[in-house]
């Protein structure tokens, strides 16, 4: 019995041992597990340290550059000029004056384009009244990081050019002034940009000249141009393109993703374009008027008594009809308010946008005369005409003006649909507000047309053709009217 119990008890001994031994390699590779576990974590949390630092890094560099390309450090400005000889024997090549081993000033004939253009930068276009100007001056202050090309970058040139004028061929002048510039740090051409102002003399002609600004990334903006040039063409992909108190037979404004503003503009063809979502085109005060219809001109000479009916004693005589105004706006859109129009008219509108909200502003009779035709998912036409106070023909017993109450005019008629998709209407016409008008005004016939291709909002306010002298002082419903005014100023 003793030897079987010792027996038992060295099996239970040695399995104790090895349980014992297996505790310990088991605490073993845990403890070792762990240990590995926190070089693995302290790994991971150093590379990780060390990966965000160096993203940081990254887009610190990446904004050091880009701010560095946005306004590189080293600057030179220059002047150029070109004057207009009207005198000057075409096709005699345009004379050019050398400084510094570039073309500084140029004299010539009569400008049929004036081309600028560059893909970073800014134009600022401007006007001088003087009127013993006949020098087109553009003021370039070149930016780049390297030296070399600070002198390198602009350049003028000029060109004689074969144009067809009232059927006949006339020798013209297209004028070019180039910059090589980018926005970008890589390339050939690298941090570089350039900020012109161009000052036009107004008391040139430029009635056939063609004005063309582009600039890729960067802004144009043009005031006071009082000459009417024959088109005006500011272009852009990105930035602002701004039109203030601008002439010209033909303007166009054009955008993909930048900001269209045209504030006091008069022009025979209107047209602002946004080509890609997010533009936005916003104008105010803006003012069509006729011009002659080039495809029904007719000519007719004459020749004075006694002289013969040869062609160089002949007087030709044209005349063409009259063509309308049009202003067109056209937008690929976006979410939100893509289009603000105020105080438009002289001519037709006609507007498509493909999604996003349009607001329409404009005085009847003052503004536009004619047809209305909108067509989007939702449509909103609102009516701003207040109570007037009239003077009563009778005066009262001690022979003072009195003033009497007048229901609200209306100024527009719709046809289609108050609640529908489509909508159609008058405004100033004989019956919608035309009655209402002095003595001497004809209402005219020209069309507003509005589209939202896919989505959008379409709202036309109509304002009520009152001045602050239709209102008598100290009248109270005055108040409405004010606030009426504000709005459309807005």
């Amino acid at each position: 019995m003793k030897q079987r119990r010792s027996a038992q008890g060295s099996r239970g001994s040695a399995r104790d041992k090895v349980v014992k031994r297996q505790l310990t390699k088991t605490r073993a590779h845990l403890i070792s597990t762990k240990e590995r576990f926190k070089k693995f974590l302290k790994y991971l949390l150093i590379s990780g340290g060390v990966a965000i630092f160096a993203a940081v890094l990254f887009g610190a560099i990446i904004l050091h550059q880009a701010e560095v390309c946005r306004f590189p450090r080293y600057e030179v400005c220059e002047t150029f000029e070109y004057t207009i000889d009207l005198a000057w024997p075409m096709p005699q090549l345009p004379q050019s004056q050398f400084e510094q081993g570039k073309v500084r000033r140029v004299t010539g004939g009569q400008l049929h384009m004036l081309n600028i253009s560059q893909d970073y930068g800014t134009y600022r276009v401007v006007a001088d009244d003087d009127p013993g100007l006949s020098t087109i001056k553009f003021e370039v202050c070149n930016r780049a990081q390297d030296k070399f090309w600070l002198t390198r970058m602009t350049a003028l040139r000029a060109e004689n050019v074969q144009v067809d004028r009232l059927g006949e061929q006339t020798w013209m002048v297209d004028l070019h002034l180039v910059s090589e510039t980018s926005g970008t740090p890589g390339g050939t051409v690298s941090c570089r940009r350039a900020d012109v102002t161009v000052t036009i003399p107004t008391a040139c002609m430029f009635e056939e000249t063609l004005m063309h600004v582009e600039v890729d990334r960067g802004n144009v903006y043009m005031s006071n141009i009082s000459t009417n040039f024959d088109t005006v063409t500011l272009y852009n992909t990105n930035g602002l393109l701004k039109a203030d108190d601008v002439t010209g037979v033909r303007m166009n404004m054009n955008t993909s993703i930048g900001q269209v503003e045209a504030d006091t503009v008069s022009a025979h063809l209107l047209f602002l374009q946004a080509r890609v979502s997010e533009g936005v085109v916003t104008g105010k005060n803006l003012a069509l008027f006729s011009s002659d219809n080039a495809t029904t001109c007719n000519s007719t000479w004459t020749f004075p008594e006694g002289f013969p009916k040869r062609p160089e004693y002949g007087i030709e005589t044209v005349v063409c009809d009259k063509e309308d105004g049009k202003l067109t706006v056209d937008t690929r859109g976006d979410e939100g308010l893509i289009i603000d129009l105020a105080r438009f008219g002289g001519g037709s509108i006609s507007h498509v946008n493909k999604i996003g909200e349009t607001i329409m502003k404009l005085r009847a009779c003052y503004d536009f005369s004619g047809t209305y035709d909108i067509k989007s998912d939702l449509i909103s036409v609102k009516h701003f005409s207040s109570p007037r106070m009239v003077l009563n023909p009778e005066r009262d017993v001690y022979n003072k003006d009195v003033y009497i109450r007048e229901e609200p005019r209306q100024w527009y008629r719709e046809y289609l649909g108050s609640k529908s998709t489509h909508r159609m209407g008058e405004i100033c016409q004989m019956g919608s507000g035309a009655q209402f008008m002095p003595a001497g005004f004809e209402p005219q016939n020209w069309t507003l047309e509005a589209r939202s291709i896919e989505t959008g909002l379409i709202t036309l306010e109509i304002y009520e053709p009152e001045t602050e002298d239709d209102v008598p002082p100290a009248d109270a419903s005055a108040a409405p009217r004010a606030a009426a005014r504000a709005a459309l100023a807005a």
